[in-house]
């Protein structure tokens, strides 16, 4: 007889010291070395992040930074490195010996940020090829946009100037965390090698076997064999069901869900603490081995429900309660390297369930789901295929949880049963039954054995098939010998037929798919495998967007390019400035720049737009169409070197200026006569003021372009 979970082998045996609890308190410690772990890795990621994000000017220079909130800021000085690295309170570093000339204040002028240096502990990082040092500190009272110039810059290693807050608090609550979640770890695993060893101990001491153990609050598991076996789960097969219930089969389905998800959170602990017990002692504990059983069954019921194989509501809990679809797992010994490479091995079979789970989906479950409710009940080809889809994915699931060695397969089913040899009578079905009418044989009926007299077995006439009562002659007890041939045994009507129908389950626990149950998985292989390339080719479509033609710049760029075959291009008109070939260094692009500016003032000043004289159409017109050349022309020059993006900035922002100046000046040429007599005088004036409204703003910036320009341009 085996024991039971209720049952102790050694008379007078007391409970196992220390108690299997003490695994779920290895566990609870190890659930804290998780989430400490898990938010430390989470601390140092947004660490990082904080440093990438810091507001970088290029020295010497000037940049703009935007401050958002109020407080102190650091800046760091920063030089091309290495990733990764920190240290505190340690200057060694190329950048120690740091020297500039600095100035911040807001920029719209209001004053200049006083900045001192660094007072507190030196920090230095190298985070993403960027290697800093802690230099100096400001103070804000105002959000806002700040400028920053720096000159005089020593090291020449020194490239930025890098803006943010503090690092040091991000920086020590993720080692605080990391030393925190590996000592839980450490002691977690102590505690549960310490339980384990000391719990084989005392089963030595009391002579019990190994699977035996007390009373638990889960249901135990039943006859665990040395070798683990795969899980077998077994099918009712398809039977008429309920349309409402189909129906609503999703809607009835949520509660079971739910709560399996929230069990799961449960297991995932069961699972980290079993794990440990099956790499030390390569069998999961008695716990782990009842409480996951529990729950993989009760999965897989509700699944079934889910995917309309069954119309009987799942049960909640993890006994094994009677269901259409049962699941039979025996846990036993585990190859403990296959143990320890365990999320290594199963990720080809949560590949190959994950398709399966992506083929179930919406494009294959409501066909399927509108077949079942107008026809009440599922083909059987679709429910042979359906139920081998989730027999793999309970494999793998059991796979994962530790409870079989037994690698997932047979996803196409098992391989039919070979037929017996000969041409005799198949015995299995319902054969004959020894009860009802027939002869009994216990109470009173006749003894086998000892002087009773004997039943035996006649056939009632040679030749017949039929068989007679038994007949009690004799004190010997009945000799069994061979069934004639010429006198088979009778069976039922329907014992043999010419040809069995197709079955889900041959036999217990074994599922033969037909062929065209064959054709249906491979069917959901191939939509699950499908289904998520279509919805990255469907994003990716979507962020590119419609593509009408070539974009503007790639034209502009192409006819920028003479082919080397065509006539050269025209020379310039000596009434437009010739700007300069797109510079190659700094000096160049300022020269530009100031080229730039010298014509959009000569465009003011010769079209008498900011002056009391007289206007004409044609003098209106050639102003607005000479400041609006503003913004091709600074894009002729090319894109600036790192130095002057700054500058390059305020001369755009001076172009979009004199743009608005020369859409209002263009607009104020049509209501102007060719002599000058305005047809509205007072809109033409109120155009005119806007006009040179924007055609001062864009002076205005144009001129701080080229006096930071002029800053960055000089010597050291």
């Amino acid at each position: 007889m085996i024991p039971t979970a209720g049952q102790q082998t050694s008379a007078g045996a007391g409970p196992l010291r220390p108690s299997r609890y003490w695994y779920l308190v290895a566990g609870g410690v190890l659930a804290v070395a998780v989430v400490c772990l898990t938010a430390a890795v989470i601390g140092i990621l947004s660490w990082d992040q904080q440093i990438q994000d810091f507001q970088r000017v290029h020295v010497p220079g000037q940049g703009e930074v935007t401050l958002t909130q109020p407080g102190q800021y650091v800046l760091y000085v920063e030089t091309p490195g290495a990733c990764c690295s920190w240290t505190l309170g340690s200057q060694d570093t190329p950048l120690a010996g740091w020297s500039m000339r600095l100035a911040i204040g807001p920029l719209n002028g209001s004053g200049v940020t006083p900045v001192s240096s660094w007072t507190g502990v030196p920090e230095s990082y190298g985070v993403g090829g960027h290697q800093g040092l802690t230099a100096m500190s400001f103070t804000i009272t105002q959000p806002g946009t700040y400028l920053i110039e720096a000159s005089n810059v020593h090291p020449a290693e020194v490239t930025d100037l890098a803006v943010g807050r503090s690092i040091l608090g991000p920086t020590l609550r993720p080692l605080v965390l990391l030393v925190a979640g590996l000592a839980a770890l450490l002691g977690a695993v102590v505690a549960f090698a310490f339980t384990a060893v000391r719990r084989r101990q005392a089963r030595r001491r009391q002579d019990q076997p190994l699977g035996v153990t007390g009373p638990g609050p889960w249901p135990p598991v039943s006859g665990a064999p040395e070798r683990s076996a795969p899980v077998l789960v077994q099918f009712a097969g398809p039977v008429r069901q309920g349309r409402w219930t189909v129906l609503l089969r999703a809607i009835l389905a949520i509660p079971a869900l739910v709560c399996i998800y929230f069990v799961r959170y449960a297991a995932w602990v069961v699972l980290v603490t079993g794990w440990f017990g099956a790499l030390f002692t390569g069998r999961l504990p008695d716990y782990a081995a009842s409480f996951l059983t529990g729950f993989q069954r009760w999965e897989v019921r509700a699944y079934a429900y889910l995917l309309l194989l069954t119309d009987t509501y799942p049960p909640f809990g993890l006994l094994d309660d009677d269901y259409p679809v049962s699941v039979t797992i025996s846990p036993g010994r585990l190859n403990q390297a296959a143990v320890f490479f365990r999320l290594v091995l199963i990720f080809p079979a949560w590949v190959v369930a994950t398709i399966l789970w992506y083929g179930l989906g919406p494009i294959l479950m409501i066909p399927i789901w509108l077949i079942v409710l107008i026809r009440g009940r599922m083909p059987q080809p679709l429910y042979e295929a359906i139920a081998a889809c989730l027999r793999y994915w309970a494999r793998m699931k059991a796979y994962w949880y530790l409870l079989t060695d037994v690698y997932p397969a047979d996803l196409f089913g098992d391989p039919a049963e070979p037929a017996l040899a000969g041409a005799g009578p198949a015995f299995g079905g319902a054969g004959p039954t020894f009860g009802g009418a027939g002869p009994t044989f216990d109470g009173g009926g006749p003894a086998f054995g000892g002087g009773g007299p004997a039943a035996t077995w006649a056939p009632a006439a040679p030749g017949s098939t039929a068989w007679a009562p038994p007949s009690v002659s004799g004190p010997e007890p009945p000799q069994l010998g061979a069934v004639p041939v010429s006198h088979p045994a009778p069976l039922p009507a329907d014992a043999v037929t010419s040809a069995a129908p197709a079955a889900v389950a041959a036999a217990p626990g074994r599922l033969t798919l037909s062929r065209q149950g064959k054709r249906l998985v491979g069917l959901i292989l191939g939509i699950g495998a499908a289904t998520p390339v279509a919805l990255i080719a469907l994003l990716v479509v979507l962020a590119q967007g419609p593509s009408a033609g070539p974009a503007p710049g790639s034209v502009a760029a192409a006819a920028a390019v003479p082919s080397a075959t065509a006539a050269p291009a025209p020379t310039a008109s000596p009434a437009r400035s010739t700007l300069p070939a797109p510079p190659l260094s700094t000096a160049d692009w300022l020269k530009g720049l100031s080229s730039l500016g010298t014509d959009m003032t000569r465009a003011l000043v010769a079209g008498n737009a900011g002056n009391d004289q007289v206007l004409t159409r044609a003098s209106l017109r050639s102003t607005a169409r000479q400041l609006g050349r503003c913004s091709a022309e600074l894009s002729a020059l090319g894109p600036p070197t790192a130095q002057l993006r700054h500058v390059d900035r305020l001369a755009v922002r001076a172009c979009q200026g004199y743009q608005q100046g020369a859409t209002y000046f263009a607009a104020a040429a049509g209501l102007v006569g060719p002599d000058g007599a305005a047809t509205d005088q007072g809109q033409v004036s109120e155009l005119l003021h806007r006009g040179d409204a924007g055609a001062n703003r864009g002076s205005n910036l144009m001129a701080a372009a080229m006096a930071a320009g002029s800053f960055i341009g000089q010597p050291g």
